[in-house]
């Protein structure tokens, strides 16, 4: 479980990096709240997968890109 979530929120970091984008931004393309992205990296959690899907919306990638 704990190489799932470091997996996720490294791929998140990832792809934020890779665009110069902030969570904020992330949370602006995504239509999420920035408190409800911010809490994943503060908390150190997994997204759910209705979460993830929406970060994949924001990032125009699918869930499929995400993981590969």
């Amino acid at each position: 479980m704990e190489h799932e979530k470091n997996f996720v929120l490294s791929r998140i970091q990832q792809l934020l990096n890779e665009r110069d984008w902030t969570i904020y931004r992330l949370a602006k393309e995504s239509g999420m709240a920035y408190s409800s992205l911010n809490n994943i990296f503060v908390r150190n959690t997994i997204p759910s997968v209705i979460t993830l899907e929406k970060i994949c919306d924001g990032l125009q990638i699918t869930l499929s890109q995400f993981f590969d």
